[in-house]
């Protein structure tokens, strides 16, 4: 059936195909290929907030085409953003059916092409829809608002947005999900407020800190040993996952270097395992000096793990969590 997708002219900055919409700043174009559409009206419903023209098709080079779809016809549709506010993009067949699954046109007033900003402050329309989620769901949608923008479908683009310059901003990234939340619904961030070189998520071991200080929030699970961020006069027994300690949609995910006792990445679960099966994070800073086992070249993104692996020696768990309880 017809359909839209992004084309390789705008890298599909601000593109989120399974929600059928597109983050789009205030000036700028994306080019979009409708598929199997050669006789179809196009047509926006808010032209004051959006527009659109027809360009030449040109090269389809490193498009990501199925082999049904570059069998089509396509059309090269280029929407503009004129102001900040909310278009429809559709397309109707000759006898005014409508033909594909309109497309939701947020225009924002920043150039990166998402509703989360650096300030952690979110549109209005991003505001709603986190409102009607459980914290968990929102954390995940505003984490894949910043995946889809032009910052996350780039390979280093979230360097200086989410900590300071230059610096491994993985669990940085995750911190400021948690605190763009906890702002929007008006809740105490479990993790607390203190961004940048002060939040409790900026490294593996400073998580596994917050994780062993506060056992009224938080669970640790699978890690047993001291705290290795130092001042905890403590030693984490070994909790597995189960119904009891279970491991969830947004909790913390820790992946252990070969060696067993240094953390290195910070990044959060995505889709939880099922009793102990396969597992997916939400990673930022993916392509930085921590890359996950098949990670995109996207520096946030999607990534899928075995929740049974472990170390060469056969023992230890490649994977610890840091549960947050109550969220």
């Amino acid at each position: 059936m017809a359909h839209l997708t992004s084309s390789p002219q705008s890298h599909g900055y601000g593109f989120d195909p399974s929600r059928s919409l597109l983050v789009l700043p205030v000036r700028k174009t994306h080019s979009l290929y409708l598929v199997a559409g050669a006789d179809l009206d196009v047509r926006i419903d808010k032209e004051e907030f959006a527009g659109w023209s027809e360009g030449a098709l040109g090269s389809t080079k490193g498009a990501n085409l199925t082999s049904w779809e570059s069998q089509q016809t396509l059309r090269r549709l280029v929407v503009e953003g004129r102001k900040t506010g909310t278009a429809s993009l559709s397309a109707y067949l000759p006898d005014g059916r409508p033909w594909i699954k309109p497309l939701e046109i947020r225009v924002v007033s920043n150039s990166d092409a998402r509703q989360a900003e650096d300030n952690g402050m979110l549109t209005p329309a991003l505001r709603a829809e986190v409102q009607k989620l459980s914290f968990r769901d929102a954390l995940i949608r505003v984490a894949e608002d910043q995946r889809f923008s032009a910052l996350g479908r780039s390979g280093s683009g979230g360097n200086g947005k989410y900590d300071a310059a230059g610096i491994n901003w993985c669990g940085s990234f995750v911190h400021w999900c948690y605190e763009a939340v906890s702002r929007a619904k008006g809740v105490e961030n479990p993790f607390g407020s203190a961004a940048r070189e002060n939040n409790s998520l900026r490294s593996g071991i400073k998580a596994l800190y917050a994780g062993m200080k506060d056992e009224g929030k938080f669970t640790v699970i699978r890690y047993e040993g001291p705290d290795r961020f130092g001042g905890l006069k403590k030693v984490q027994k070994f909790i597995d996952i189960s119904a009891a300690n279970p491991v969830q949609r947004g909790d913390i995910c820790l992946p252990r270097s070969d060696h067993g006792d240094t953390f290195p990445h910070v990044s959060m679960v995505y889709d939880p395992p099922v009793g102990s099966g396969p597992f997916t994070t939400i990673d930022g800073n993916q392509t930085g000096s921590y890359r996950p086992e098949g990670a995109s070249p996207y520096c946030i993104d999607v990534n899928t793990h075995d929740t049974n692996a472990k170390l060469p020696d056969g023992k230890t768990y490649k994977f610890a969590f840091v549960h947050v309880k109550g969220a």
